[in-house]
């Protein structure tokens, strides 16, 4: 059995008691990765004629490069004895270094056309490989700490939001805002470097968003959307913790809870990067409740609320979402997909039932060569109801 088939059964056996999100179309045709055609070797796209960069040497060697910083903060996990973190660190990248090789030598080797290892599988191997380590969450004390940063930033965030008395211009504003949250993520090489070397200042970035026409550009079509109806229930799909929730995508549940709607987050079930899970929001709520009536009150009434997706990845397979997840979903007539994994790596070409938001700032080279945009460009894809 190969490295990816050994893997793919482990991953289906994982997922035996996970279903698909009710406003999911064509499940059984469907694929969350988005970007597979161009997981193939660099001899199969130049055969073809396709382009070439990226090709899946390019996309191994993004996962090979994050292997240094991985260990790096696994050496620094706390949570384990001295000892045991480094041989664990030591061991993961082992691991994860032997993995992605044979990937790339079996593909090499059978110079396959079809892509059938995509960026959620690669996800979903280095994240077995640090758990195999011993290595629950890494990144647990950054979360923590970039909460708290923004968690004390949250009150002026949202009255800064207020001051938008006309209505399209609110709603420009609290997009802008999820962009500009969105940049806090410790997966990328970019934005990693840029986070040891001094932060990322959200105010700064909202301010300072790449120009417009974006790569993908829906944003006066979904400003006409959501200024015109009124939802009745929205499903959001959040990814970092800090800055990213907290500043970005909380305010996008605030102005939608004004307007009426039931907010359902989805968060992860188990810690992945720096990804916020649901455990961890939860615990956020009466911080969250302090620092703003709107929320405070919705969370009072139950019209916002933090259900466990199934996942434990910073990508996700809308196939395969937790139970309790398509239960609080199942009237949901708007689907939000938010973040660089979620929303543009796996489920740009997902199609629902009802209208639906792909949000996601670009933060690799190698994504924003296939959609032909600008490193930190943005993603902000509206589909009504079942858009073909």
């Amino acid at each position: 059995m190969t490295v990816a088939e050994n893997h793919e059964l482990q991953a289906s056996r994982e997922c035996t008691s996970l279903v698909p999100l009710p406003q999911l179309l064509h499940v059984q045709a469907y694929n969350p990765n988005a970007l597979l055609d161009t997981y193939v070797p660099r001899s199969v796209l130049e055969k073809s004629g396709k382009t070439t960069n990226p090709a899946l040497e390019d996309w191994i060697e993004i996962f090979r490069h994050s292997i240094g910083s991985f260990k790096q903060t696994a050496e620094a996990d706390a949570s384990r004895p001295q000892a045991e973190r480094q041989q664990g660190a030591d061991q993961f990248a082992s691991t994860f270094l032997s993995m992605v090789n044979e990937i790339e030598r079996q593909a090499l080797e059978r110079a396959d056309s079809n892509g059938s290892i995509g960026c959620l599988e690669l996800c979903r191997m280095r994240e077995d490989a640090l758990r195999a380590a011993g290595f629950s969450d890494i990144f647990l004390a950054i979360k923590q700490q970039e909460n708290a940063t923004a968690l004390a930033l949250l009150p002026d965030v949202c009255a800064d939001l207020d001051q938008h008395t006309e209505q399209r211009m609110r709603w420009e504003a609290v997009l802008r805002g999820v962009f500009a949250g969105n940049i806090f993520d410790l997966g990328c090489a970019a934005t990693t470097a840029a986070y040891h070397e001094g932060g990322i200042e959200f105010h700064a970035t909202r301010d300072k968003l790449v120009e417009r026409p974006w790569v993908i550009d829906d944003l006066d079509a979904l400003l006409d959307r959501l200024c015109s109806h009124k939802y009745q229930r929205a499903v959001m799909f959040v990814d970092n913790s800090g800055a990213d929730i907290l500043l970005g995508m909380l305010p996008l549940a605030r102005e939608l809870l004004r307007q009426g709607t039931t907010v359902i987050i989805a968060a992860n079930t188990l810690p992945a990067i720096n990804d916020i899970t649901a455990a961890e929001l939860e615990q956020l709520l009466p911080k969250i409740c302090a620092a703003d009536s709107v929320l405070c009150k919705g969370v009072s009434e139950r019209r916002l609320q933090v259900v466990p997706s199934g996942s434990g990845l910073p990508v996700i397979d809308l196939s395969k979402v937790s139970a309790e997840l398509a239960e609080a979903a199942q009237q949901a007539d708007l689907i939000i997909l938010e973040g660089m994994g979620r929303s543009i790596e796996t489920n740009l070409g997902a199609r629902f039932s009802c209208d639906a938001i792909n949000l996601g700032m670009i933060k690799h080279p190698e994504v924003a060569s296939v959609l032909g945009g600008r490193l930190y460009d943005c993603v902000c894809q509206f589909r009504p109801a079942g858009t073909p």
